[in-house]
């Protein structure tokens, strides 16, 4: 694969960083990838997805061996990772006429329970990144505060004041939302 990314990018220089940043990373993020989607074909498709989206960022980046390289690339892989995953689940749909009776029987309130996790979710992703991503993988990927740090690459501490902070944004922006709905 490496080789068709090569030959899309055109100067010598970025074809160099290219290659050592793939190969300095390229199993981090398919462990980044497969810890999300638990299937090796669609985390080598998140990685694939990420190198290419990439190439048009090289020059905004800086030393291959630096943290923000490696935090840049590993939000970015997860990022995708969790977009696969949701796509994924979206196509797992059954007709309805395949239902049996205990899925047509099912309990509204579990259903909008469903829909409003749903929601909260779509509003968590809208945060910024930073914020978000780490509301994300807490709540609705159930990793913990250690696990998030070492796949985004900073501190516990870090990770804490994200998420801190990420609640604070959330809960305005449901306050707003309910404001505009009275």
């Amino acid at each position: 694969m490496l080789p068709l990314f090569l030959s899309i990018i055109d100067s010598h220089e970025d074809q160099s960083k290219f290659e050592q940043i793939y190969h300095a990373y390229k199993n981090l993020l398919f462990h980044v990838a497969l810890d999300i989607l638990h299937d090796e074909c669609l985390a080598e498709d998140a990685v694939q997805r990420a190198f290419m989206k990439l190439i048009p960022q090289l020059g905004k980046l800086g030393d291959v061996a630096c943290h923000q390289t490696k935090n840049f690339l590993v939000i970015m892989v997860r990022n995708l990772s969790f977009d696969l995953y949701n796509e994924r689940k979206k196509i797992t749909q059954v007709p309805f006429e395949d239902l049996g009776e205990d899925e047509l029987a099912m309990d509204e309130t579990a259903l909008l329970e469903r829909m409003e996790f749903q929601a909260l979710v779509e509003k968590i992703r809208a945060l910024p990144e930073i914020y978000g991503g780490a509301l994300y993988l807490m709540y609705c990927e159930d990793y913990s505060v250690k696990k998030i740090a070492g796949l985004t690459g900073v501190s516990v501490s870090a990770v804490k004041k994200r998420l801190e902070r990420g609640r604070q944004l959330l809960r305005v922006k449901l306050l707003e939302e309910e404001a505009d709905e009275a």
